[in-house]
């Protein structure tokens, strides 16, 4: 007879219908090619968001966009410091 183990884990309740269910493999895990996607999407956001300044409209994927928001935050922080920087300077 084989007996079920549980693991205890840190990952919050939830934290799996955050991620869409194409990701998520047959055994229920999400597979190794598809977090490369997620990062993928993500740092092009990032990169078109701090580096571009402009969306790229063909690319719909969700954490392209979330990646896109972060790159656009990380750019205004950016510029207030420099302002804050300029006007000590003054």
């Amino acid at each position: 007879m084989t007996k079920k183990i549980k693991f205890k884990t840190n990952i919050p309740n939830g934290y799996f219908e955050k991620i869409p269910s194409c990701f998520i493999d047959r055994h229920g895990s999400v597979g190794q090619l598809s977090v490369n996607e997620i990062l993928k999407a993500f740092r092009d956001g990032v990169v078109d968001g701090l580096i571009h300044g402009i969306r790229d409209t063909t690319q719909s994927h969700h954490y392209y966009q979330e990646g896109y928001d972060f790159g656009i935050t990380l750019y205004s922080r950016q510029i207030d410091e420099e302002k804050e920087q300029n006007e000590t300077f003054k």
